[in-house]
């Protein structure tokens, strides 16, 4: 049984109202797209893989498709043409990501993973930059609000069904650069800040085609251009970022449950940099939110995912100096035996940072742990760091060959790691190149969570 049908029948058995389980920000590989802002974003959830097309880099509007399956980016042909400024949502029964408008168009694509076609409506919603758009699956439809154009700003909301765009409320909260979502559990799609006038904290909800302003007893900071998604396994919209004029952007998350909206990843101090105009989606096949691209001062090209931590699954690592043996993670690690293998590459510096959330209590058995092993043929300097205070402070060195070092680092220091119910502890090792050629590396965990990039 997992963890969250355990809870669920607790909950059921002995009425007591449990804690809802909390989420941490957790980032990705480093990956190979260039660094956007304003891009058109989405999950297809027939094929399980969020996509990017277009957006802002600092060539200019750019026109490439990307695709994340799992941890991984891969290239696709090129969309239908440059641009940025539109907005993407994906229409679950025709199984197709809708893409509309952007920088100097109205146009209205449609992508199923091989293809983009161009649909030709005789009517078009007037906003085409900026604009929000979300799938209903109550009704089936594609909804689109607001937008600016060089008519101005449109307040109307919208349903495309595949054929034809509808108009469905002509007047909307009178609010630009919003963020907006749909509410699977309420039915409701959920919209968030913008500028109405000023940088607004505003809350509203289309229900039975109505926009309803919400008043909560707490409200996120004033913002525009921030994103939004509804996390499905915790039933919460999610919220990350935006502008409100301070400089490079937020990086606050919040959650917005239908009543109150609560400050979200609040047991660890992992958060992406701040950051407006990127993009926020639900990956419902993996139960994670994806954050990619951005702005603060420059355009972002980092990918973070926001979800429940890991209780045993390693999720992600970063490698400095070195690679990884055959260049497949999965193939490389044991997993009965805990256990991960790595190569150098020209005797080069190997630095490894892991990570794990961890529960109430100082017990050592509950510390991260790591170990370092080189094969026979190979000895090198390790040197070991706890992450203490907001410092790497080195914890031990040692030689290792085909015998196992006994050094650990991960262990409890005199330095606090964490405050709160959980927090997160990190721990690096650093391979150190000596005249040997180094042919294997194998590093040894326990209670490891996930492999931290750095």
């Amino acid at each position: 049984m997992t963890r969250n049908l355990m809870i669920a029948a607790m909950v059921a058995m002995t009425s007591v109202s449990l804690a809802q389980p909390t989420a941490c920000w957790q980032q990705t590989f480093s990956n190979p797209i260039s660094g956007r802002y304003g891009h058109f974003m989405g999950f297809d959830r027939a094929r399980q893989r969020t996509v990017v097309y277009g957006g802002y880099t600092t060539s200019g509007f750019s026109s490439d498709v990307w695709e994340l399956e799992g941890r991984y980016w891969f290239q696709m042909p090129s969309g239908p043409g440059q641009r940025a400024y539109g907005t993407m949502a994906y229409d679950e029964n025709r199984h197709v990501l809708v893409a509309c408008g952007g920088n100097t168009s109205d146009e209205l694509w449609e992508y199923d993973g091989v293809n983009w076609t161009r649909r030709f409506p005789t009517l078009m919603p007037p906003g085409y930059q900026f604009p929000s758009m979300w799938f209903n699956p109550d009704d089936g439809l594609v909804y689109l609000y607001g937008g600016t154009s060089s008519y101005g700003f449109s307040a109307g909301t919208w349903t495309w069904d595949g054929s034809r765009w509808r108009i469905v409320a002509a007047m909307g909260p009178q609010v630009q650069y919003p963020a907006v979502a749909y509410d699977r559990d309420r039915h409701v799609a959920v919209m968030f800040g913008g500028i109405s006038g000023s940088y607004t904290n505003q809350t509203w909800e289309l229900t039975n085609g109505h926009w309803v302003a919400r008043t909560p007893a707490q409200s996120p900071a004033p913002r525009y251009l921030g994103q939004v998604t509804y996390d499905e396994s915790r039933q919460r919209t999610v919220l990350f970022g935006g502008y409100n004029g301070s400089g490079n952007g937020l990086n606050d998350t919040w959650e917005w449950d239908g009543t109150n909206w609560t400050v979200g990843n609040i047991h660890s101090q992992i958060a992406p940099p701040p950051r407006y105009h990127h993009s926020l989606v639900y990956d419902n096949a993996l139960q994670r939110t994806v954050v990619f691209g951005g702005y603060s001062g420059n355009p972002i090209n980092d990918t973070w995912i926001y979800a429940l931590p890991p209780e045993s699954e390693v999720a992600e690592f970063v490698v400095s100096g070195g690679t990884v043996a055959d260049g497949n993670l999965n193939s490389l690690r044991d997993r009965d035996n805990d256990r991960l293998g790595f190569q150098c590459v020209d005797d080069g510096d190997l630095t490894i940072d892991f990570a794990t959330i961890l529960p109430t209590g100082t017990s050592t058995q509950n510390w991260l742990q790591l170990r370092a092993v080189a094969n026979q043929d190979c000895t090198q300097l390790v040197d070991f760091y706890n992450w203490t205070n907001g410092n790497w402070d080195q914890v031990g060195s040692a030689a290792v060959s085909g015998k196992e070092s006994l050094q650990w680092a991960g262990v409890p220091t005199t330095g606090q790691v964490y405050t709160g119910p959980y927090g997160i502890v990190r721990a690096r090792v650093h391979f150190v190149p000596t005249l040997d050629t180094c042919t294997g590396l194998r590093v040894d965990y326990d209670h490891v969570a996930w492999f931290a990039a750095r």
